[in-house]
């Protein structure tokens, strides 16, 4: 980043997001590159004319999105964003289980059209007579199925692309590089479930087996609601993190 004044627009935005937004900018459009290092913080605080606060939680929400990697002692450096790091974000699996990716694996059950629930037409706010897509999938970590989804997308892709994709880990990467649709944020709700009969069998485990029972929606930038998927995940491989910001500038 060239040692000059950086002038952000913040009057629709928070200042730590408009430095959020700029820094994520430059990154995507290739000015900065995998393995180079940021300025400071400090550094940071002088060409955003900005205090810790707003910078620090900039760099927070890069390095959660998989855009930076802040090394203690060393500085903060452009991520080479492999899948394997933003989907273990997402997913809410914990930190650990990056050095056994290879080891985690994805099977699509089965694709189908469907008429949608009234909580399905609602999120993804479809009419009457639409349907949608139903994608049933397992991901599996070491051959033991942990992770049950069930994916509602919008009846206007194109089924056959998503089976052409068969076994695929990410959908948002099937929607980003089939569809040009870039997911921009997700809400989420998660509950505590236990394993019913068919839960059990699928995911091989008793019946009763304690579960979280997740809804998650995603966006695009517009708001629009592209899908939903309902998860259930074993409670003895999976934890989540939430980071939580003060409303400061």
């Amino acid at each position: 980043m060239r040692e000059e004044r950086i002038k952000i627009q913040t009057q629709t935005n928070s200042l730590y997001y408009s430095i959020y937004a700029d820094i994520k900018k430059r990154i995507l459009q290739g000015e900065l590159k995998p393995g180079d290092q940021l300025p400071t913080e400090a550094e940071l605080e002088k060409l955003y004319s900005a205090s810790r606060a707003p910078v620090r939680q900039a760099l927070t929400m890069l390095e959660q999105e998989t855009f930076l990697l802040r090394c203690q002692g060393r500085g903060t450096f452009v991520c080479d964003r492999k899948k394997e790091s933003h989907w273990l974000l997402q997913s809410g699996f914990s930190k650990d289980m990056e050095r056994d990716f290879n080891q985690l694996s994805s099977k699509t059950l089965w694709i189908k059209m469907e008429k949608p629930d009234d909580d399905v037409r609602e999120i993804l706010m479809l009419d009457e007579d639409q349907q949608v897509i139903h994608i049933h999938r397992l991901r599996y970590f070491k051959d033991i199925p942990i992770f049950s989804m069930h994916n509602y997308v919008r009846d206007s892709l194109n089924i056959e692309t998503f089976k052409r994709a068969g076994d695929f880990f990410i959908i948002s990467e099937v929607l980003e590089r089939d569809f040009q649709i870039t997911l921009y944020r997700a809400e989420e709700d998660i509950r505590a479930a236990a394993a019913d009969d068919k839960m059990a069998e699928e995911m091989q485990i008793p019946v009763g087996f304690p579960l979280l029972s997740g809804k998650r929606v995603y966006y695009t930038e517009n708001d629009r609601s592209v899908y939903m998927s309902l998860y259930h995940v074993r409670t003895d491989y999976w934890s989540h993190k939430t980071t939580y910001y003060a409303n400061n500038q």
